[in-house]
């Protein structure tokens, strides 16, 4: 029962020797102190296994140094200890059912590779990790950070993260305040800020030349977005569901990149499909103020779903050469007028209501058509 003494210690300094010449046991033991029914994990409270027998423990070679932490299906409740995490430790994997308290971040192991701590699906607001998040204090050796899903708020400095971070998730909390990419990591890869409460307006002009994934979705991010400077490297790109605003230019966008969703936004003018990347797959652009015509007679050959629905576009749109891989085609709640051909075993697929477009069905038996405009019937 030795962590009791030492978490209860009232002088720093000695908690920090303390801390220093401690056993891999002790630590273990005091980082866990606070949690309920650790039988999950060291067996018995008052005579814990050894370590070499704890769920989701790692040791090294020697058997005496933990490596790492997998909590990933034990749910904790209670309160972590994180100051008590022995120094040795490159990964924490925790997934927890009720967590008191806030996170240190500067009491993380200094060697902390791989973070990740997220409530559960079903944990209500009240049991979840909140407070602010200093991400300036993270560990110098930190190339993954997960902190999805917890109820952290106010704003975070993303100019001044360790060198080697490689992946960020802040989704799903209650942060707020401005978004600065411009001093991100050289080597990151990807982030995700996902469902909070960001402002602003943000550049997506110096982003690392590394990052394949950047989610800013469900935001409050407002202001205009320039797509032309974008990394090579970009894979995914999810701006939806935030106030962008302006004109968008489609025609220099990044040779591999494959998703694009800026759609719930506010943003107008014209769209050019006519040279979208070679690898996109799927394009949305839905509930914007985007008007003209629209030409779909040159999109990706492997374009499986392209959303242009509740816009403004208008005019005889060229829509009867799509590509074979087209799984989903939403062009409903616009003016757009012309004709498609298509077998009813894909008229699923295809969005058409409050159109004036005009279906041609072409049963795959026959050739006889049967026309029905599509703003009658829409299955």
């Amino acid at each position: 029962m030795l962590q009791v003494a030492f978490i209860n210690c009232a002088d720093p300094l000695i908690g920090r020797i303390d801390y220093a010449s401690l056993p891999q046991q002790a630590l273990m033991e005091m980082l866990i102190a606070g949690i309920e029914e650790v039988d999950k994990i060291c067996g018995n409270r008052q005579e814990p296994e050894d370590l070499a027998d704890w769920h989701g423990v790692s040791l090294d070679k020697s058997r005496q140094v933990v490596e790492r932490i997998d909590w990933s299906h034990v749910g904790l409740k209670g309160t972590l200890h994180v100051q008590w995490a022995p120094p040795s430790i490159k990964g924490m994997i925790i997934r927890y059912k009720a967590l008191a308290g806030s996170l240190e971040i500067a009491n993380l192991p200094k060697h902390l590779q791989l973070f990740s701590i997220r409530a559960i699906k079903s944990t209500p607001l009240i049991n979840k990790l909140g407070g602010s998040v200093d991400l300036r204090k993270l560990p110098a050796e930190m190339e993954k950070l997960d902190l999805r899903k917890n109820a952290f708020s106010g704003s975070v400095d993303l100019t001044k993260l360790p060198a080697c971070l490689k992946e960020l998730d802040l989704s799903e909390n209650r942060l707020s305040g401005l978004v600065s990419l411009s001093k991100l990591p050289m080597e990151m890869t990807e982030l995700h800020l996902i469902h909070n409460a960001f402002t602003g307006p943000i550049d997506l002009t110096r982003l690392p030349p590394s990052l394949k994934s950047l989610s800013l979705a469900r935001n409050k991010l407002s202001g205009s977005i320039d797509l032309r400077k974008l990394p090579v490297s970009i894979v995914e790109l999810q701006l939806n569901n935030n106030a962008l605003t302006g004109s968008i230019d489609l025609t220099r966008l990044p040779a591999y990149l494959t998703e694009l969703s800026l759609f719930r936004n506010q943003l107008s003018g014209s769209v050019n499909l006519s040279k979208l990347p070679a690898d996109m797959r799927e394009l949305s652009l839905t509930s914007n103020a985007f008007t003209g015509s629209i030409d779909l007679t040159q999109l990706p050959d492997g374009m499986r779903e392209l959303r242009l629905g509740s816009n403004k576009f208008s005019g005889e749109g060229s829509i009867d050469s799509l590509p074979g891989s087209l799984e989903y085609l939403d062009l409903s709640n616009t003016n757009l007028s012309g004709e498609l051909t298509i077998s009813r075993s894909k008229s699923d697929i295809f969005r058409l209501c409050n159109t004036h477009i005009t279906k041609h069905y072409v049963d795959t038996s026959s050739e006889d058509a049967d026309d029905m405009s599509g703003r009658k019937q829409v299955s």
